[in-house]
């Protein structure tokens, strides 16, 4: 079942990204929340800070108050998102005790994760552009993801499902050929259904016995 179209995007990016109300009086958050929307709608280029601050219902002065650019924003922004992406893919792993299982969340996950943010690829592929404290932490993020994979992997080994592997070497291959999805979304429009039907053929078919 692929994922819904424009219509659902915005529930979808709760459900996937920001899992929960913002506290009350959190200006910060609201102005972050506001400005992935902004983003993912318009790209980072066509985003006018005059909107994100009419959507979080603040003056466009009370952003610099938080953010020193439309840039420094967005790095936070893409900061919030892969933070909170990592935090409810494990927990919905955490959830599921099937290795099989557990890896089409991960698989389903990845693609509703590029699909939503396709039209950040412009600005998003480049990561020696984030600042390096920012660098570093999204790195470490992508890292705790690819050490996630590695638990499925090795349960699933584990349980007699899949092959004997190199698990740290496949976490990797598996993590590249996800997020290489990007860049298809964004160039060629792929249909999701058909994306994540290809996908996990091929990822079953590289780790199964």
């Amino acid at each position: 079942m692929g994922i819904p179209e424009e219509k659902n995007r915005e529930v979808i990016a709760d459900q996937i990204f920001w899992g929960g109300a913002v506290a009350p009086g959190d200006k910060r958050e609201q102005i972050i929340r506001e400005a992935i929307r902004v983003f993912i709608d318009n790209g980072y280029y066509k985003a006018k800070m005059e909107l994100i601050a009419q959507r979080a219902g603040i003056g466009k002065s009370t952003i610099y108050e938080y953010f020193t650019s439309k840039q420094q924003l967005f790095y936070e922004t893409i900061f919030y998102v892969q933070e909170r992406f990592y935090l409810n893919l494990q927990s919905q792993t955490d959830q599921e005790s099937d290795p099989e299982r557990q890896l089409k969340i991960i698989i389903r996950a990845h693609l509703t994760f590029c699909k939503i943010l396709s039209r950040l690829t412009e600005v998003f592929a480049n990561l020696e552009d984030f600042p390096n404290e920012r660098k570093e932490d999204i790195l470490q993020l992508w890292q705790k993801s690819n050490d996630l994979i590695e638990g499925v992997l090795a349960g699933g080994i584990a349980k007699g499902l899949f092959r004997e592997m190199d698990i740290h070497v496949m976490a990797q291959i598996i993590t590249g050929v996800l997020l290489s999805a990007h860049v298809h979304f964004y160039t060629e429009k792929e249909s999701f259904s058909n994306m994540l039907a290809e996908m996990e053929t091929f990822i079953q078919k590289g780790i199964y016995r």
